[in-house]
């Protein structure tokens, strides 16, 4: 789903700055192994640096919970 949407952007929004999120940080099981939310954050790294991404400026990757009860991660970004 994120290399479509990558792509997207990269064709018809080229030299655009973003943010990718990742939501539902909640749904990651607490008994995952261990560094599974780094070996995430690092795939996606791997995959916005391909050559055919390079018009997108991606300034951060954001992991964040989207439970009700908890706002894990939430930050407000200021432009």
């Amino acid at each position: 789903m994120l290399k479509s949407w990558l792509d997207t952007i990269s064709v018809s929004a080229a030299n655009t700055s973003l943010i990718i999120v990742g939501t539902h940080l909640d749904k990651v099981k607490k008994t995952k192994e261990p560094g599974f939310q780094e070996r995430m954050r690092d795939l996606v790294k791997e995959l916005v640096m391909l050559p055919k991404y390079s018009r997108i400026n991606v300034k951060d990757i954001k992991e964040v919970s989207c439970a009700p009860d908890n706002r894990e991660g939430m930050c407000t970004v200021m432009a």
